[in-house]
């Protein structure tokens, strides 16, 4: 009984102490932004066994061992949105060899991209000795400090004898998923045969969701799917196969994404691209050919109603890809030749358009250097513009432009929907 109660304590002062304060840890503190009562908060959650701890920072890569070599070094062009009618930022440059990695007894947990080893937090290298981007999860890591000290939760542990690391930051998110994640499940299916009796380990989040689940499916081969939720996993032997990809989850406050964010693997992009295409027999167009991107109800931050209504006027039509299942999805963008909508996760699947097919999206002015979506639209080869809406709410960071509200202007969207269907140059 007492046992118990202490176990109920422990998770009551944690979920008190996330609730009043993951926001700030993991959007908006800076060096020297902590006082008195944060770490009275913490010291309040923090307990011999599990708790709230301050841990150095390294590198994830001092961690780990080379086992295999999966694809070259690609050169890559990363590219800013594009308004309408512009030219748009370019940056250039060389991304490294993807290899898969070996990692011996570390803990893991489901949404963070942190490995814990002997009081020390290890995060991908990317973000070491940058300013700007941050990984902190709010889970594990929920703070870092760019002189190498991060405030970490050590919550309860299990065992987890092997596996290949299909999980991170950002995993319940359908573009970190599609674009972050999964391709580690496309990838380890080059892995030698001495690895192939390993799970795949997914976010269990990940599994309950039909799209998600379906869409590692098509990669598991023999392997067995196993889920872990956001506790801490200790990995005897763990895989993880470096990213196709480089760019920023959230920003420290008063940082936005700049071209120089971003690098990719373009190659290796595109033969995912294929993979999925042909596992899902998809090659023939089907469907609308012209499509808007609509939100439900609980996520309009624009005015959607308006713009939509102009839309349909010109044979466009409202789809919700959240409500289809992956092979829906794929095959919906796939025989699109326009779509539209504003700048947010569903945009991922725009990998699966064909090439030439036109896009138009929107999002708020702190986002001009913000090149997720036209990096991949200049990969596969299609057409992507942007306009720069007018926010309604103040944003002084990645979290409140994540929730922020404005509008479009109406004259402006009709300029370049027109023109988006009419004008040899978009």
């Amino acid at each position: 009984m007492f046992n118990f109660l202490v176990r109920k304590y422990q998770r009551k002062t944690y979920k008190l102490c996330v609730r009043s304060l993951a926001r700030f840890f993991t959007y908006e503190a800076d060096e020297g932004d902590f006082r008195w009562y944060h770490h009275l908060f913490l010291k309040l959650a923090s307990f011999p066994s599990q708790g709230f701890r301050h841990w150095h920072i390294h590198g994830a890569l001092e961690l780990s061992k080379p086992v295999a070599d999966l694809a070259p070094e690609e050169a890559y062009e990363s590219r800013a949105p594009t308004p309408v009618g512009k030219d748009s930022a370019v940056h250039d440059g060389v991304f490294p060899p993807i290899k898969a990695r070996q990692l011996d007894n570390i803990a893991a947990s489901a949404l963070s991209s942190s490995f814990l080893k002997s009081k020390t937090v290890y995060v991908p290298d990317y973000y070491l000795g940058k300013k700007g981007p941050v990984i902190a999860d709010g889970n594990v890591l929920f703070w870092y400090g760019v002189h190498g000290e991060g405030l970490v939760h050590e919550g309860p542990r299990h065992p987890q004898p092997k596996g290949i690391k299909v999980f991170g930051m950002g995993a319940n998110n359908w573009y970190h998923w599609l674009l972050d994640i999964l391709p580690s499940a496309y990838l380890a299916q080059s892995l030698p045969d001495r690895f192939k009796t390993y799970p795949l380990i997914v976010p269990q989040a990940a599994l309950d969701m039909p799209q998600f689940r379906e869409s590692v499916e098509l990669f598991k081969g023999t392997r067995e799917l196993i889920g872990i939720d956001t506790d801490l996993y200790d990995f005897e032997d763990l895989i993880s196969i470096d990213p196709i990809l480089h760019e920023p989850i959230n920003m420290r406050p008063g940082y936005w994404p700049e071209t120089s964010d971003y690098s990719f693997n373009p190659r290796v992009l595109m033969a995912y691209r294929q993979d999925i295409l042909d596992k899902l027999h998809i090659s023939e167009p089907t469907g609308p050919t012209r499509l808007f991107l609509a939100r439900g109800n609980d996520r309009r931050p624009y005015n959607q109603d308006e713009l939509l209504s102009i839309a349909e006027a010109r044979g466009f039509e409202a789809v919700y890809p959240e409500l289809l299942s992956f092979r829906e999805q794929v095959a919906l963008f796939a025989g699109a030749r326009f779509i539209m909508g504003p700048s947010g996760a569903a945009f991922a699947n725009s990998l699966f358009c064909t090439p030439g097919c036109r896009l138009l999206s929107w999002l708020v002015p702190q986002y001009s250097g913000f090149c997720s979506y036209s990096n991949i639209a200049s990969t596969v080869g299609t057409e992507l513009r942007y306009l720069f809406g007018n926010h309604t709410t103040p944003i002084h960071s990645t979290f409140d432009a994540f929730r922020a509200t404005y509008t479009i202007d109406v004259a402006e969207f009709e300029t370049a929907l027109d023109r988006m269907l009419n004008a040899d140059d978009f």
